[in-house]
């Protein structure tokens, strides 16, 4: 018997009883292109930042970052674009490195 893992793919506009749901904000045709390329950043952002787990959340349109390592329970970094997602990546990883002291 082959069984073949199935790929990861974004979330159809139908949930599992094959009911249409209500489509996402500019849900269209021309948003698949889109779709694909923010899901190429998230898998490049994963590789540059491998101690994050990146995704692209095509509903809400923003993408989010997960830190692996969970001494830290403020590591979910939610952003709307790639930039902005590495720039939190880079602000947090900062505040673990150098830690606030202590207030006088």
């Amino acid at each position: 018997m082959n069984r073949e893992t199935p790929a990861l793919q974004p979330a159809s506009d139908h949930d599992a009883e094959g009911d249409q749901v209500r489509p996402r904000p500019g849900g269209g045709a021309s948003d698949q292109g889109d779709d694909a390329r923010c899901w190429r950043e998230a898998a490049r952002l994963r590789r540059e930042h491998p101690g994050w787990v990146v995704l692209w959340l095509d509903r809400t349109r923003e993408f989010r970052a997960y830190r692996l390592r969970q001494a830290r329970h403020d590591s979910v970094l939610t952003a709307a674009t790639p930039a902005d997602l590495v720039a939190r990546i880079g602000e947090a990883e900062r505040a673990v490195r150098n830690p606030p002291g202590p207030d006088r």
